[in-house]
């Protein structure tokens, strides 16, 4: 499905592919954040990659933010602020994050904690799944159950509402193969992407 040779493509080529690959149901307008965590060929320009594709999608009210970068790898966070707050609201969510040291509700604040609780190194943060749209019930359910007995998984482990879940990632899948096919037949990323 992709367009271009992995090894001769650019870092934008590639990371445009990887938009389309990773983070369709937010494109589409589906779910609120996903991440990419994308093998750099060129670390040095990366910088001019995600400028363009952060001004790109800007009028489409997704951003984009690096969360981490290494000489080999960069972590990005592809996201709707309006989708992201309003899952924020929900009933005890804010609870959570701030008995993990999200004490300022500001969403900027909110990314630059989930930054530095990333950088420390522990692997990733549970708190990680309310930043990619997934329910605080499955969040809560993976580190009760340590990420075990789960009882359906698909972008997440689902503890409870299986049948919604299921719903929901048959969407996902069916809207990431749709674009899939449009990005392979041409379509740039900017017409791929709703505003919302």
């Amino acid at each position: 499905m992709n367009r271009f040779p992995a090894d001769a493509a650019s870092d934008a080529e590639r990371f445009a592919y990887c938009l389309v690959q990773h983070c369709s149901p937010v494109l589409a307008g589906l779910k609120s954040a996903n991440m990419i965590n994308f093998s750099l060929q060129n670390p040095s320009s990366f910088h001019k990659v995600l400028a363009h594709y952060r001004s790109e999608l800007r009028s489409k009210n997704v951003s984009i933010l690096l969360l981490q970068k290494t000489q080999k790898r960069a972590l990005v966070y592809v996201y709707r602020e309006r989708k992201l707050l309003t899952e924020f609201q929900k009933a005890g969510v804010s609870e959570f994050l701030q008995a993990r040291g999200y004490t300022d509700p500001s969403l900027p604040a909110m990314l630059s904690h989930l930054k530095k609780r990333i950088a420390e190194g522990n692997g990733f943060p549970h708190e990680i799944g309310l930043f990619l749209g997934y329910p605080l019930h499955d969040v809560v359910g993976f580190i009760e159950n340590d990420g075990q007995n789960s009882c359906c998984s698909g972008p997440w482990k689902v503890y409870d509402c299986a049948e919604e879940a299921r719903s929901l990632f048959q969407k996902f899948n069916k809207c990431t193969a749709a674009y899939l096919r449009l990005f392979a037949a041409g379509r740039p990323i900017t017409r791929l992407t709703v505003a919302a």
